[in-house]
């Protein structure tokens, strides 16, 4: 168990020092669990698909229009910025999803060494990036993007629960539901957590004295700075006449899925048993939590919180595929952080932990791999596809094909 001298204490953040030295950690830890993948476009289908609506958006076509999906418009904006700004349309998006990452992992280690060692909130960050390879998050699925403004919000919160100081609470908030707002925008089963956030921020105002009068004002603000991007986006596409598709992609298509039970219950077990090691970690959190009365306790149960509030919203759905379990891991990995500091031999632990992260990753990656390509079956196909395209269909899409 690692001695308390080596946790910041007092609640206080980490130095940038430390963070940045952290992070060069993280970042290289993040690149390497992921470089072998790059420029293989047949990852996961959905990030194909993505990239292919972000390029036909440069060229003018709708989605929910001309394309159709129930993605939210923000999603599809961040890779036509790519297809925008990188030459290599794959490999762009798969240097953002690093970079993405690690700042994610960033701000979890920052989060977690406010009351854990250097080693503890390390390996909670590591963790993260190590585990979203397990679950189908090694290119550039929606979570890989929206868990980095969750996790800013998460940080913003912790510091206003230390603060005492309620006289800027309005104006964090709205800062703190704008970033909801993003992660709205990117996709929005992250509605389950926003109203966690959301009634944290309330709880904040609560505890320290505000009427409810001014609670229910700061309640409708914060809405609205959440709603504002979606709201946004609905009203450009009724200036351009297609209100009636937008709304009917972005919020009523997801009622008319369909789902079988059996198969969805075999799939929710076996991500139940991938999730044994941050099960036990959550464990061991929650006996640190009911012995601890330092002040990290109040921290510690909104992390709990969170947690749960992030199963249920994975739960709620009955679809649980592998991808649904990643915006899960953001809180579970600092859960695991807050574990890793109660356990003895806290480095074999950690190192467990990271470990099964990345043979997971591999394991899951090669198995993609084996199934549906690699960048060489793709260059192939491409050499087969692309006399047609020349001939027949624009052009332009021949940049989303490997050389």
């Amino acid at each position: 168990m690692t001695a308390p001298n080596d946790r910041c204490g007092n609640g206080s953040w980490p130095a940038i020092r430390e963070i940045l030295k952290a992070g060069l950690i993280l970042a290289a830890f993040t690149l390497a669990t992921r470089f072998w993948t790059f420029g293989n476009p047949l990852i996961n289908v959905d990030e194909q698909f993505y990239i292919l609506t972000g390029d036909r958006l440069l060229h003018g076509v709708l989605p929910y229009v001309d394309i159709w999906d129930r993605k939210p418009l923000g999603l599809f904006l961040l890779y036509a910025w790519i297809c925008k700004v990188f030459v290599d349309p794959i490999i762009g998006y798969q240097l953002v999803a690093v970079l993405s990452v690690t700042l994610s992992c960033c701000l979890i280690f920052a989060i977690a060494r406010r009351h854990n060692s250097f080693a503890a909130s390390l390996g909670g960050a590591a963790a993260y990036a190590a585990w979203l390879t397990v679950f189908g998050g090694i290119g550039g699925q929606t979570p890989i993007f929206y868990n980095l403004p969750m996790l800013g919000a998460a940080a913003w919160i912790i510091a206003l629960m230390a603060q005492a100081d309620d006289r800027r609470l309005t104006r964090h908030g709205c800062s703190i539901m704008a970033l909801i707002g993003i992660a709205l925008q990117i996709k929005y089963s992250v509605v389950f957590e926003g109203k966690f956030f959301g009634l944290s921020l309330l709880w904040i105002g609560w505890s320290r004295g505000r009427s409810w009068l001014r609670l229910a004002a700061d309640a409708a603000i914060w809405i609205a700075f959440a709603l504002a991007p979606t709201v946004a986006a609905w009203l450009a596409f009724v200036a351009m006449g297609h209100g009636p598709e937008f709304v009917q992609a972005n919020f009523l298509s997801i009622f008319l899925d369909k789902n079988d039970f059996l198969p969805a219950l075999g799939r929710l077990a076996g991500l139940s048993a991938g999730l044994v090691p941050f099960l036990i970690c959550g464990w061991f959190a929650w006996k640190r939590w009911r012995v601890d009365h330092g002040s990290g306790k109040r921290e510690a149960v909104w992390l709990l919180g969170w947690t749960s509030v992030s199963i249920a919203g994975f739960l709620i759905f009955g679809v649980w595929y592998d991808l649904y379990v990643l915006p899960m891991l953001a809180p579970l990995s600092l859960v695991a952080a807050l574990s890793f500091d109660h356990f003895i031999r806290q480095r074999t632990v950690i190192a467990v932990i990271v470990g099964l992260g990345v043979a997971g990753g591999i394991g899951h990656s090669g198995v993609d791999m084996w199934l549906k390509g690699n960048a060489s079956d793709a260059t192939r196909l491409a050499a087969l596809i692309k006399p047609h395209l020349v001939t027949g269909a624009d052009s332009s899409a021949l940049r989303l094909l490997p050389a």
